[in-house]
């Protein structure tokens, strides 16, 4: 999925590559998840960003779960 950015109008591609669990990948080429530097507290877990085609949402879950890192230069 291409994000585009409402301010400069540059964008990235970011591929539905699912995400790695207990051994296993899953939703690739349905779903695509991306790790946010954010760690939510109590519980020490991290934010995420997940997509399809249409729709994005963020949410939390353990850090266990393998997600793409997309590396930000500042």
């Amino acid at each position: 999925r291409r994000f585009t950015s409402k301010i400069n109008g540059n964008s990235i591609f970011i591929p539905a590559a699912g995400y790695y669990y207990n051994g296993s990948v899953s939703e690739v080429g349905k779903y695509g998840y991306i790790w946010s530097s954010t760690i939510s507290s109590p519980y020490n877990n991290a934010r995420f960003l997940k997509f399809r085609a249409t729709t994005c949402s963020a949410s939390t879950t353990e850090r266990c779960y393998g997600m793409s890192v997309r590396g930000v230069c500042i």
